[in-house]
């Protein structure tokens, strides 16, 4: 806390600003303000504005908050916030009626700000590399309020929109998506707002080309008091794997499909000698009704002791050399 008198110096100098400034009070009385604090190169500008608001209780720097750069005793700068104001008694007699120059024109309220615009900084830094991070991932990241309004989209996802991402912010899925799917997104939103849970799920998108499977992630934000204020998604392409799935799945079916067909008896055992799984027709032959009665068991589960040691032998063999 400093006050200054009508001509600007300084008539009041607490212990807070004798540790900021590093000038004892005695030191720091008399002498004009701007001079103490205010580093050389800067102290026209301000000067002007103290002079103003002394004189006609204006200069754009009254009652406001503002950041100047300080200057300490030893001559080292740092941020400060500086709030000025006019004391009531002051305004109501002005500086004509004062009683003298040394009355307290105006109050100062001084804070150093060195730490908090270091974390300013930082969290900039930070900002930036999250969204340059999030904006060269491969996946798509998006945020909408409750409204179902897009907050943020990263660069992938306006690229797969093909749409700028200052025309889809503001906007919501029924702009860019068909009524059935947008339909869908919203009663996804929905759900994860009044659960407050996240949803997980493979979607599937048709084209007229072709089919696309997306791996889908969407999670509540939540605020300060802990209510849920947002909604965030993050999904990537898995086209590629769940075709391979399929396609797997399909040639697991075909293969099944031709051993369950054939007369011959047909079984995979693991490097145990345990049944994994086996045909229709060796089944049949030892009366088992679901391979679930087969998995797990071994020749001696189904054969005379000699035949299945010598079963168990050969298993053993071409484990054993490969051939």
């Amino acid at each position: 806390f400093i006050a200054i008198d009508r001509k600007g110096r300084i008539v009041s100098w607490n212990p807070q600003a004798e540790r900021i400034f590093g000038w004892r009070c005695e030191q720091a009385v008399g002498h004009y303000l701007i001079e103490l604090i205010i580093p050389e190169s800067h102290r026209d500008a301000h000067a002007k504005g103290v002079l103003r608001c002394l004189a006609k209780g204006e200069g754009g720097i009254e009652n406001d908050r503002i950041e100047v750069i300080g200057c300490r005793k030893d001559g080292s700068e740092f941020p400060v916030e500086l709030t000025i104001y006019q004391p009531a008694y002051y305004r109501s007699e002005h500086a004509e009626d004062a009683n003298g120059d040394d009355d307290i024109a105006l109050h100062a309220f001084a804070r150093d700000i060195t730490e908090r615009k270091r974390n300013d900084e930082l969290l900039r830094e930070s900002e930036s590399l999250k969204h340059s991070l999030i904006d060269h991932l491969p996946i798509y990241v998006l945020r909408k309020d409750l409204d179902g309004r897009f907050l943020y989209v990263n660069q992938a996802f306006s690229e797969l929109l093909e749409v700028p991402i200052h025309q889809i912010l503001g906007k919501t899925d029924h702009d860019f998506f068909p009524k059935e799917l947008a339909d869908k997104y919203r009663a996804d939103d929905r759900h994860v707002v009044e659960l407050g849970d996240v949803l997980d799920c493979i979607e599937e998108n048709r084209t007229r080309d072709d089919v696309y499977y997306f791996e889908v992630r969407k999670v509540p934000i939540f605020g300060a008091a802990g209510e849920i204020v947002a909604t965030q998604a993050i999904f990537w392409d898995v086209s590629a794997r769940e075709k391979a799935r399929t396609a797997l799945a399909r040639e697991r079916d075909l293969l099944r499909t031709l051993m369950d067909r054939i007369p011959d008896f047909v079984y995979v055992k693991d490097s145990q000698g345990k049944f994994v799984t086996a045909n229709n027709a060796l089944m049949a032959f030892f009366g088992l009704e679901s391979t679930e009665d087969f998995q797990g068991k071994g020749n001696y589960d189904f054969s005379p002791p000699k035949l299945a040691a010598q079963h168990v032998a050969d298993d053993q063999r071409v484990l054993q050399t490969g051939e």
